[in-house]
């Protein structure tokens, strides 16, 4: 975790994946950070940029212009500790483990993708500060942001991921 001049806390990436000609990350680490850089879990705040997504299938969605994720802010946490692994890394999922992951659009969709996603960035901010019952705070939550390249728009959706 970084601090800038002003001794605000400042979110610092974790993972970037390089990206094929013709993808490209729609925001970067400034943007996320006018943001978010000073939620209560930015010194925990897992970001990467990850091009996962970039199989067969989400390839396809990008040539067609169909809608696909390009944000996922996401929360987990594990009930009990699993039988083999490193301690380190299971420990930060039992306490409870903040991410957020950055997929890429078309190189030739990413201002326009960039645009909504910078409006919807407050919506993001939101839900990593919303009250939340105790019993919200096991498993696996995810607030998934799709971009719908041909009606120009971002949808928004809270769900709970299986486990």
């Amino acid at each position: 975790m970084g601090v800038n001049r002003s001794g605000k806390l400042t979110l610092q990436t974790r993972y970037k994946s390089r990206l094929p000609q013709g993808f490209s990350y729609p925001l970067g680490l400034e943007d996320l950070n006018k943001v978010l850089g000073d939620i209560s879990q930015a010194a925990d705040l897992h970001v990467s940029f990850s091009n996962a997504p970039l199989g067969k299938g989400f390839r396809l969605l990008m040539k067609r212009d169909l809608p696909h994720q390009v944000l996922a802010a996401r929360f987990s946490k594990w009930d009990k500790e699993p039988s083999i692994g490193d301690n380190t890394f299971a420990d930060e999922y039992l306490r409870g483990h903040w991410s957020i992951t950055v997929y890429p659009v078309a190189s030739v969709r990413r201002s326009q993708a960039r645009a909504l996603l910078i409006e919807v960035l407050p919506a993001v901010r939101e839900w990593f500060s919303r009250a939340r019952p105790e019993s919200w705070y096991y498993g696996r939550k995810v607030y998934e942001i799709r971009f719908d390249p041909l009606e120009e728009t971002i949808d928004a959706n809270d769900l709970v991921e299986a486990t």
